[in-house]
């Protein structure tokens, strides 16, 4: 019996199944088939033209047609840690660890435990997992280093997930009831890394109605709806997931459905990311182990540096975050309306000694043309030093070509990052060109 389960509201994942060993995706259809799930006969798993494997309608499909109706006893989440008969202790000693960490570490002992898993078919499917920087060598590290704000993130995630792995195994050991079981399954750091790329690559929020009719809230994985591609660009969405209003628990149903009618031939693709942020290259393989192909939707991720105090105080007033978006620019107006242009604007304000702990004289100088002008030329020469740390596309290449043939890199690692460097340098070298005379 599979312990209830409970999660929160849909958020599209960027991935599509793996599956690609043959007949693995057939298996875990029948499987969800098995136990009362629903698979349209009108589509397939098959290879997309945009990432991996994605589904694809193999007959012209109406609109509101459903293409999977999974029951939620097949969602998997952190409450299944908790509530392990041999494990279950480990995660109450170390109530500090995120449910993304816990959650990590059961799915990494559910795929030790191979067959005896009541998810090994869709487990199946997870691996080997994405190429996502929590697995990347030092040396794949150093290739990444120009895009400085990507390579900062992933070294601190990087260090964090050391530094929890490093946690949960002295709980393991030090627990006496679970000790035995940890020496069985043997989960290696390597396990816990891939079990951590699955779920930030995979995860859905998906609601679940209790019996007193009120809806919780939390992290799961959902087999067959985490298979669609997500839309980006000119594509369009053409399915929306949901949890149904029959049932209640693990009795419910969790739909996918399309939005409209859907052509044969054509695959299926769910809404993207609701934040614009997570739609950067750099979100891209920080999360999902992938970089797409330039989209209008795409931005180069820029860390902003710890200022003194009165500055991050005015800083959280125009709600600057740590981590800011420079988008592709369409004109000269909207360099003008930049997040980064308004911080340097009050990085230039302060150094020209200006009150900026006033809010009146400071939005009096934002109003000033001329001061936010000034705070472009500051934008610009930092900019134009971020593009100075690229390598030209000669020099990378023969870097990446080097790296590969002596195996310190690998091919698909490289890949996505040539293709990162080369959609940051284009949005950053258009901001030079559109604001130069803004």
């Amino acid at each position: 019996m599979v312990p209830f389960v409970w999660a929160a509201v849909l958020v599209a994942t960027a991935t599509a199944a793996y599956c690609d060993a043959s007949g693995v995706h057939d298996d875990l259809v029948e499987w969800v088939k098995k136990y009362g799930g629903v698979v349209s006969p009108h589509v397939k798993i098959a290879d997309s033209r945009l990432s991996g494997k994605g589904v694809i309608a193999t007959e012209p499909l109406q609109d509101r047609h459903t293409v999977f109706g999974v029951p939620l006893l097949f969602a998997m989440s952190a409450e299944h840690a908790t509530v392990d008969d041999e494990l279950g202790h480990i995660w109450k000693m170390l109530p500090d660890l995120s449910e993304l960490d816990v959650f990590s570490g059961f799915l990494a002992f559910e795929m030790r435990r191979e067959n005896k898993s009541f998810w090994s078919p869709y487990i199946a499917c997870l691996t080997p997992g994405p190429m996502s920087t929590a697995v990347f060598s030092q040396h794949e590290m150093d290739f990444l280093a120009p895009s400085a704000a990507v390579h900062s993130i992933a070294s601190r995630r990087n260090a964090d997930l050391d530094e929890i792995y490093a946690l949960i195994v002295e709980a393991a050991t030090n627990e006496p009831s679970s000790r035995s079981a940890w020496q069985q399954l043997q989960m290696t750091k390597s396990d816990y890394l891939w079990a951590h790329t699955v779920l930030r690559s995979r995860a859905h929020f998906v609601p679940v109605k209790t019996e007193g009719d009120v809806w919780e809230a939390g992290m799961a994985l959902m087999p067959l709806s985490d298979l669609f591609n997500g839309a980006l660009g000119r594509d369009s969405p053409n399915v929306e997931c949901y949890t149904g209003d029959e049932g209640y628990g693990t009795s419910g149903i969790f739909y996918c459905e399309t939005t409209r009618p859907v052509l044969a031939g054509e695959e299926l693709l769910v809404q993207y990311l609701g934040d614009p942020l997570g739609r950067a290259s750099g979100r891209f393989l920080l999360n999902y182990g992938f970089v797409p192909e330039y989209h209008d939707e795409d931005s180069v991720l820029i860390e902003i540096p710890k200022a003194s105090v009165h500055i991050e105080e005015r800083l959280r007033k125009f709600n600057i975050q740590d981590v800011e978006q420079i988008p592709w620019i369409n004109s000269r107006d909207e360099c003008l309306k930049l997040r980064y242009t308004m911080y340097h604007t009050v990085l230039q304000l302060d150094e020209e000694g200006a009150d900026i702990s006033d809010n009146n004289k400071v939005n009096h100088h934002l109003l000033s043309r001329d001061t936010v002008r000034r705070g472009i030329q500051r934008m610009l020469s930092q900019i134009q030093s971020l593009l100075d740390k690229y390598p030209s596309v000669e020099e990378a290449n023969e870097a990446a070509l080097n790296g590969v043939a002596s195996g310190r890199l690998r091919e698909t690692v490289v890949d996505n990052i040539l293709r990162l460097q080369a959609n940051e340098k284009m949005i950053l070298q258009r901001v030079i060109d559109m604001c130069t005379d803004a």
